[in-house]
């Protein structure tokens, strides 16, 4: 994918995009990188993460069109590239559809919040969610039967 313009939306699926958010350490970057632009090695210091992996990761959520190269500068014979992410107006749903109409059963549900939670309530929040989580309903052999994945990340910020 080619660096993102600002104001032009990128051609990646939804799909594509809440795959890119599946892993805690994108997460991570994205809420850095919502603060203002950066470098890779400015945010594996910031992170405590290897610079390989923060490239990789980075890599990941520009192909999704979730960052973009906002800035380059030469550097010691080597080129510096300062990331930002992409601005959620950017990026607008593949498919738009009626306020009204209930989203299809096969389209993904994100939820991103920031919670202010005292020990106890993310201990009982953590509970909950792992509950849910272990306790689907067991496989079918239905063969109206979809495959689904469930992704749930609780973090401290």
């Amino acid at each position: 994918m080619a660096d993102h313009v600002p104001g032009e939306a990128p051609r990646v699926s939804d799909a594509e995009r809440h795959k890119a958010m599946g892993h805690p350490t994108r997460q991570l970057l994205l809420s850095w990188l919502g603060r203002g632009p950066a470098t890779i090695s400015q945010l594996a210091g910031s992170l405590g993460v290897a610079k390989g992996s923060v490239g990789y990761h980075l890599k990941v959520l520009h192909g999704a069109g979730l960052v973009h190269v906002c800035e380059t500068r030469r550097v010691r014979g080597g080129t510096e590239r300062y990331y930002r992410r992409t601005p959620p107006t950017a990026a607008p749903p593949t498919q738009p559809r009626p306020a009204e109409l209930p989203p299809p059963d096969n389209e993904p549900l994100t939820i991103l919040r920031h919670l202010h939670l005292t020990p106890t309530q993310a201990t009982h929040l953590r509970t909950t969610l792992a509950e849910l989580a272990e306790n689907t309903p067991p496989q079918t052999e239905s063969p109206n039967a979809a495959h689904y994945a469930l992704l749930l990340t609780l973090y401290r910020r």
